[in-house]
């Protein structure tokens, strides 16, 4: 069976979502990606769990907002759930306490359901485990662009509250 990859409209020609020849070429499938661009690791102390295309926004508010205790690692891969790969990102960050998971659908959509129970297990006990994204709901989505975008700004700005 060939491998099917979905990838959002936005960001087929999105500068920050490119990979390079050589990426394709010799790279590999990375279920878990860190935060490359912390230069000062101790300074870390808000970890940000996410997936999907939220992440470029997220990205975004983080430069606009010149944000450098917060580190955004992305999870690529849900199932089987990579514990080992996790533990071993947040153990590089030995500041952090507070690790939000983001997402863009409804919190009794997504991820969030699937993945709260593992996340708590690969943390250390002294840190919290919190949410940000859109409040439950029975429709993926809300209906009105211009809520949607209220919403999607709401929820970045509260993954770095």
């Amino acid at each position: 069976m060939p491998l099917v990859i979905m990838t959002p409209k936005s960001l087929l020609r999105a500068l920050d979502a490119k990979s390079s020849k050589e990426e394709f070429l010799r790279g590999k499938f990375e279920e878990v990606l860190d935060d490359r661009s912390i230069e000062k690791i101790g300074t870390i102390d808000h970890l940000i769990l996410t997936s999907g295309k939220v992440y470029y926004d997220l990205l975004k508010y983080r430069t606009a907002n010149k944000i450098t205790n917060t580190t955004i690692i992305r999870l690529e891969q849900f199932y089987p759930y990579p514990s080992k790969k996790i533990r071993n990102i947040i153990k590089k960050y030995p500041s952090v306490k507070k690790v939000k998971w983001v997402q863009e659908e409804p919190k009794n959509m997504g991820a969030w359901n699937f993945l709260y129970h593992r996340l708590r297990n690969d943390l250390p006990k002294e840190c919290d485990l919190d949410y940000a994204g859109r409040s439950e709901s029975a429709s993926p989505a809300v209906g009105s662009y211009k809520i949607s975008m209220q919403q999607q700004k709401k929820l970045v700005m509260e993954a770095f509250a």
